[in-house]
Parts: structure tokens; sequence; C-alpha cells
């Protein structure tokens, strides 16, 4: 084969994957023209990992793939609030912020592109747009593709049967397959890679088996009690101590707004016993609480 017919299929194949996402968006009724910022970051991502880490190109798809998809969920969300021209217009202004970004990074080669991937195979290409194709058949005999045909349809209705049409159009973006201990099971997953050296985040939303256990025990353990410090003014309270003349029995409390009313040059024992003690609170006796207050006007003080 020519170089080329070799050039021009790689660029059907690429450009097939890119009208697939296109469909699956399509198939909620919403219009999406943010798609070629998303295989944009994957393509450059897939690039970097490649050509800096050495990766496998089948591992930097995946790896890229799973980026895109988190941004996809994060950008999702908010956006699919809005609809048609909307829509649109919301998704076109994130494309046009890809492309400002890519152009401008310099770690990725600015405006001159990012060099140095390895060859592709018409054949490695053309693979993936089947194994695509063939998961899109799958979903269209789903449920899943029911619940999208029906946001299609009357989101308006949709909604009033208990479908949750913001969830629906995202899903039609998020769809992974993981094993359990039950075997495969369909979820929402959305990955985010932390570099070299950590794990990657990762959220799941389902994949748990509803399936009911006859057998099963459920051992319910009692709460434990949760003792709380006691609070220093209780503590104080419970002494029933006069903490200006020692006297022990019937106590109360004399309160200030704030220590910074207090005067630091003031004479009076408790004003400067607030002071000392960095409290706005004083345990007193009767007798020493009215002594307080007639020594000074109560206008400013609280008791």
């Amino acid at each position: 084969m020519s170089t080329y017919y070799a050039g021009l299929l790689a660029d059907v194949g690429i450009l097939l994957l890119g009208a697939l996402s296109v469909y699956v968006i399509l198939a909620t009724g919403q219009l999406s023209l943010g798609n070629a910022a998303f295989m944009g970051i994957g393509a450059y991502l897939t690039s970097y990992l490649t050509v800096e880490l050495e990766l496998s190109v089948t591992a930097a798809l995946v790896i890229a793939a799973l980026v895109s998809g988190a941004i996809g969920v994060v950008v999702g969300f908010p956006a699919l609030r809005l609809k048609g021209i909307y829509l649109a217009m919301a998704t076109l202004g994130f494309g046009e912020m890809t492309r400002s970004f890519f152009l401008n990074f310099s770690a990725m080669g600015g405006s001159g592109g990012f060099h140095g991937m390895k060859h592709i195979s018409v054949g490695y290409i053309w693979a993936w747009v089947g194994g695509i194709l063939l998961l899109i058949m799958l979903l269209e005999h789903s449920r899943v593709w029911l619940e999208m045909r029906a946001v299609h349809d009357d989101e308006t209705a949709a909604g009033l049967v208990g479908l949750n049409t913001t969830v629906t159009k995202v899903a039609a973006k998020h769809q992974a397959k993981i094993m359990t201990p039950h075997g495969p099971r369909i979820c929402f997953e959305a990955v985010v890679e932390r570099g070299k050296g950590s794990k990657p985040l990762v959220a799941r939303f389902g994949g748990i088996p509803l399936t009911r256990q006859k057998t099963a025990v459920i051992n319910d353990q009692l709460p434990a009690r949760i003792t709380y410090p006691s609070r220093e003014l209780i503590g104080r309270l419970s002494a029933t101590r006069c903490e200006l003349c020692e006297r022990v029995g019937e106590v109360q409390v004399h309160h200030v707004h704030a220590l910074a009313e207090l005067d630091a040059s003031d004479p009076t024992p408790w004003a400067k016993a607030m002071i000392r003690r960095r409290r706005k609170t004083l345990v007193v006796c009767a007798d020493c609480h009215g002594h307080i207050h007639g020594a000074r006007s109560a206008s400013t003080f609280t008791a």
C-alpha cells in the first residue's frame, strides 16, 4: 500500500472514532462541539506518555482515555444543564480554550506541536475502530441505550418517570466495566493520574451486585459511647470555690464581653484575676460578686 493511501486510511479511522463519540452524544438529543478538545487532550497525553515515559501505545491510550473521561465528567455535569444552542456554545468555548492552551503550552511543543512519537500502523488504528464499533453495538442493545433514547425523545417525560437525565447524558461518555468477585459489572468510573510514585485517584459509582443472599447474617454492633472532656467552666463551678476569696460554698459566674474591656492597670483584684487567667469568666461567691458590681458600674459587664 502506498504512503498516500495508508495515511488516508489512518485519517479516516481517527476521524471515525471522533464521529462515533458525536453519535453517542447525539443519541441523547444533545449537540456537543467539544469532542475535538477531548481527542486533543488524549492525543497530547498519549504522545507524552509514549515519548517521555516510554509507555506502550496501548497503555498510554488507555490512561489518556481515562484522564479525558475524568475531565469530561468535570465539564459535563455543569455543561449538560444547558440545552440546544447554549450547550453547543459552551462546548465550543471549551474546545477553543483547549486549543489555545496547547498552542501556548511550551512543554508540549507550543504552536510547533509535539514530536518524537512512534509510527502506528493502519491495522492498529482500525483495530481500535472495530473494538469501539462493537462496544457501541452492544450498548445499543442495553437498557442504558433505551434511557438515552428516552432522554432524546422527551427529556421532561424521562425525568418524570424517574430517569436522572443529567446522569444519563454523562453516562453516555463515562461508562466502564470492572471485574468483581461476582463477575463483570457495569459502573461509572473516573480516574485522575497523579504522576510518578503516586497511585491514581479512582472514583466508581455502581458495580455492586444486587442479588439477594438468603443466608446472609447481619451482625450489628452497638455504637460505642463517646466520652467528651468536661468543659473547664463546668469543672470550676463543680469545685464550688470562690476564685477571689477561696471560700467554699454557693458560687456565681461573673462574665465580661471581652478581655480588651479590662484595663491592665486596674488595681481591683477581680480584674487582675481575669487578666492573669486570660478568661472572660470568674467563678465567685455572692459577696464577691456583689462587691464587683458595687465597685464598678454594671453597664459594661454582664453577670
